[in-house]
């Protein structure tokens, strides 16, 4: 193995020991010492790749921001083949790239900012498309505020009870809400 692929390795064997730790406590109490004892590092190997735990923090949750921003989905988004998945789709290709990280952030330990700023980086991508192929609802910033609040707050809600069920029928459940509202189902036997 060359140094480069070793650096590599090293710098996300840090990240992932950092996920693996958020998904059990606040990051704010998290240490160097705790995470380079769990990855097998030193404390000046830690500070080659980050001068802080929340430095680590900020960058991973930056490159996952940039991630969901240029999604394809979110930046070819048009509203008249939009069938309830555009939004799902997109969630679950990140989610699946960065299972660790979204496993942390959206446990009770997650960092909150974090859901806000996932929250306008979604908004602002699907505001902009749809804007963009001709729609301009006077109510577009509320609607799709209230499609990503209720994305999050299903997947939230998913990993604050144990994710008993399968992800793929939150998944399914959020598109089907989506398409046909939650009435639909409470009134449905």
């Amino acid at each position: 193995m060359d140094w480069e692929n070793v650096k590599k390795a090293t710098r996300q064997r840090i990240v992932d020991v950092f996920w693996k730790i958020n998904e059990e406590k606040l990051f704010s109490d998290i240490s160097v010492k705790e995470i380079c004892f769990a990855a097998k590092i030193s404390r000046s190997t830690f500070y080659e790749y980050f001068k802080s735990v929340n430095e680590l923090l900020e960058t991973e949750e930056n490159r996952i921001l940039s991630e969901v921003g240029a999604n394809p989905r979110i930046q070819t988004f048009n509203p008249e083949e939009f069938k309830g998945d555009t939004i799902k789709d997109s969630f679950i290709e990140i989610y699946r790239r960065n299972q660790c990280c979204f496993d942390a952030l959206f446990s009770q330990y997650g960092d909150p900012r974090f859901m806000v700023q996932y929250k306008n980086v979604l908004k602002e991508g699907l505001i902009k498309n749809i804007r963009k192929a001709g729609y301009d609802h006077e109510n577009l910033d509320l609607i799709i505020e209230y499609e990503i609040s209720g994305m999050i707050g299903m997947v939230q809600r998913w990993f604050q009870t144990g994710r008993q069920q399968p992800f793929g029928e939150i998944v399914k459940l959020y598109g089907n809400l989506s398409l046909h509202g939650p009435v639909s189902f409470i009134i449905t036997k």
